[in-house]
């Protein structure tokens, strides 16, 4: 299997992904108005959300 090929900007996505703490215990109400948010601004009923980390 071919591995992907490592993305240029690998190292600022990961430092704005541990500058917002979304993985940080305690984030559920963060991303409890975040999920809000979007199902608000898609009119759906349910959103979903990946975040990757390392």
């Amino acid at each position: 299997m071919a591995t992907p090929p490592y993305p240029e900007d690998e190292h600022s996505r990961q430092a704005y992904v541990d500058q917002l703490g979304l993985l940080e215990e305690g984030a559920d109400e963060v991303f409890e108005e975040i999920l809000a948010a979007a199902t608000s601004y898609f009119q759906t009923p349910i959103a979903l959300i990946s975040i990757l980390d390392h």
